[in-house]
């Protein structure tokens, strides 16, 4: 199967919410459809993050003076660009992957940046309905799901929204990834 563009899912939800173990559910389904997946992950961390080592020749060609340096190993390479990340806009971040031939963009996190697209589905991960309800002030339509990791939701679904407890209903997650975000856009 592949997909005529790229479809892009924004699973939000506040730290140690289980969005990386949804997403872990999500690439093993996709993949068996037949489709390329890809990730991006927003890293918040408050402590100065590299993801270059101090002293290693990736790090001297940075501190010589590269604006970019592309690491390429036998099974993974990694494009380090140094930049003032908090001032691109979601559009820049998101096409330096979506425009590389995937079928589906997965992003954990970036809530306040792209959680008002419309061009993005928004699997929401919660501790409790009240959660859930504070995260969807931050998100417009379409909202895929709000699930939560061995939540008992009280009742099928909020405003229209289904509520799913992972792992057991993981099934009607990944039925609601193949009708919604995948109908109707194969070639």
């Amino acid at each position: 199967m592949k997909l005529t563009k790229p479809k892009g899912i924004l699973v939000v939800g506040y730290h140690r919410s289980g969005k990386t173990s949804a997403i872990e559910l999500l690439i093993p389904m996709l993949r068996s459809l037949g489709l390329r997946v890809a990730t991006i992950k927003h890293h918040v961390s408050r402590e100065e993050f590299t993801i270059d080592v101090e002293g290693k020749d990736s790090w001297r060609h940075g501190a010589a003076g590269a604006e970019a340096t592309l690491l390429v190993a036998p099974k993974e390479m990694v494009l380090i660009r140094r930049i003032e990340t908090s001032k691109l806009g979601w559009e820049e971040i998101y096409s330096i992957i979506a425009n590389q031939n995937y079928d589906v963009v997965i992003v954990e996190g970036f809530k306040s940046l792209a959680g008002r697209r419309r061009d993005l589905w928004k699997l929401v991960l919660a501790r409790s309905f009240e959660e859930a309800k504070e995260i969807m002030s931050y998100l417009s339509e379409p909202v895929l799901a709000i699930a939560g990791w061995n939540v008992s939701w009280e009742k099928e679904s909020w405003n229209n929204i289904p509520l799913i407890s992972l792992p057991d209903e993981k099934e009607k997650l990944f039925s609601l990834v193949r009708s919604k975000v995948l109908e109707d856009h194969f070639e």
